[in-house]
């Protein structure tokens, strides 16, 4: 072998040395550290949701999953006659994170809709604290759609298309449209190298306080977002097959509850009625919630990571309920 060759053969297996110890070293950094989300836990085609009958720690609340795998009153897939059933999908939002079940909106929401209808209303929460629209979509078409229900809600919260969760599927590997190369090879890269997801990790950190996403901003409701592009991608899906069976849908747009006097002003209220725009675009029922939440003092009804205190259940369970007829019910199911 010539010697130029030799030094250019010792050069690459440097590097090759160096990457691998790096490797490494990033894998046990993330092994030990409480602060990195580190590797994917799920992955595509793997059961969505709650394992059967466990606790899910909640702040200092500990809510109990049900015998169906969803919280709240547990409902058999066999129905009493005369009843209309309600499944309810969504995030730590819709989960009711951070209070007792009986407190959230969810919960709120069942108890209001059986005042006014004409029939018993059962709504059988799949919420799961993290998921985001794609999570969502394979928790119905997995678990939620053996309950038969008639009626479909998605609780939509603004980081719902944020992407790069680690305990769930890396979304490049199932979103089929054509998305940016640069984007996907990121999200590729991130599953395989330890090394890419530290670095990530720790930029994300340094900038938002926060790891673990390709975007740790809360307000990715944006078309141009390759995440937000493959939400309503999934929303579609979930519509689509939906409207097979003949079960109605609507989306429920819940607000950030955070200051209302951004410089500029508030970025969400752009971001909330450009969606509410594109929901009605496609043919979704909508309700944005935001409208609702202007002039209040919303600060005082959030814990301390933005999900609502009880007083802020009450406030989203109070909307919903004012507006209980834009939620795609049976004309017939409500009183007026």
């Amino acid at each position: 072998m010539r010697p130029r060759n030799k030094k250019r053969l010792f050069k690459l297996l440097t590097v090759a040395i160096v990457l691998l110890a790096l490797e490494g070293g990033a894998r046990l950094l993330e092994a030990f550290s409480d602060k990195l989300p580190g590797p994917y836990e799920l992955h595509y085609g793997e059961r969505p949701g709650f394992e059967l009958g466990t606790e899910v720690q909640s702040y200092d609340r500990v809510v109990a999953v049900n015998a169906g795998g969803y919280i709240g009153t547990y409902y058999p897939p066999e129905r009493a006659p005369d009843t209309f059933r309600i499944v309810l999908l969504g995030d730590s939002m819709s989960f009711g994170f951070g209070v007792d079940y009986e407190q959230s909106w969810a919960y709120r929401l069942e108890q209001g809709l059986n005042r006014v209808a004409s029939r018993r209303i059962e709504l059988l929460n799949f919420s799961v604290p993290g998921f985001n629209t794609y999570m969502e979509y394979e928790s119905y078409r997995q678990l939620a759609v053996r309950y038969r229900p008639d009626h479909v809600l998605v609780g939509y919260y603004p980081n719902d298309a944020a992407v790069g969760e680690r305990h769930l599927p890396n979304i490049w590997r199932n979103c089929p449209l054509d998305l940016p190369g640069w984007w996907q090879a990121a999200g590729v890269a991130a599953e395989y190298s330890g090394l890419v997801r530290v670095i990530h990790d720790l930029v994300c950190l340094w900038r938002f306080g926060q790891p673990g996403n390709l975007t740790a901003h809360q307000l990715v409701i944006d078309p141009e977002f390759p995440g937000f592009r493959c939400s309503m991608f999934w929303l579609g899906q979930l519509q689509r097959e939906l409207d097979r069976d003949g079960i109605g849908m609507a989306v429920i747009q819940i607000p950030f509850l955070d200051r209302r006097d951004a410089p500029g002003g508030d970025p969400e209220a752009r971001a909330q009625e450009y969606l509410a725009r594109l929901l009605e675009w496609k043919g979704f029922h909508g309700i944005n919630l935001y409208p609702g939440t202007v002039g209040r003092d919303v600060m005082s009804m959030r814990l301390p990571d933005t999900h609502p205190n009880a007083a802020g259940h009450r406030m989203l369970a109070e909307l919903l309920l004012e507006r209980r007829h834009e939620l795609g019910l049976p004309a017939d199911l409500l009183r007026h």
